[in-house]
């Protein structure tokens, strides 16, 4: 009887942790706010339903979308030439489109290349940096980098 308790409530531990490791996937359990970023500052979800397209002339493309964090909402409206694997994000305190690298910066800076990478995926259904290797350089060695595996497109469609 103990052993059979001890198994049971085992299982009963096992289920509840992997309910919980399974919402945070998504915000609040919502399919349509899945998670995109994750670090010890923040954890980021898309909105799907904020995601709007303003221009769609291919090779070309502007769209916007807001991603939420436990420290609120933001905005983001990003320019894609698909010719030229050219994502930007309109960066309001340039007044500019700003050119977006997903092996340059801090994770900060990075962060948007995340949220334009999810936001394309989302409304197109395919990879936009997510198709190209990164030539990366560390100490004179050269790398290439996915910066974007399969796991990150998992729970976004």
């Amino acid at each position: 009887m103990k052993n059979f308790l001890a198994a049971f409530l085992a299982t009963c531990c096992l289920t509840t942790s992997v309910a919980f490791a399974e919402a945070q996937d998504f915000l609040n359990g919502d399919k349509n706010f899945p998670l995109i970023r994750k670090n010890s500052a923040a954890t980021w979800y898309l909105d799907k339903n904020s995601i709007t397209v303003k221009v769609n002339d291919p090779p070309f493309f502007i769209v916007t979308a807001k991603a939420l964090t436990n420290g609120g909402t933001e905005t983001f409206e990003f320019f894609f030439d698909e010719n030229e694997a050219d994502m930007r994000v309109f960066d309001k305190t340039l007044a500019d489109w700003r050119y977006l690298n997903p092996c340059d910066g801090t994770a900060d800076e990075k962060f948007p290349v995340y949220v334009g990478e999810a936001v394309f995926y989302v409304w197109q259904g395919r990879k936009f940096y997510g198709n190209y290797l990164w030539k990366t350089e560390v100490d004179g060695k050269i790398n290439f980098t996915d910066e974007f595996d399969d796991s990150f497109y998992k729970d976004l469609r």
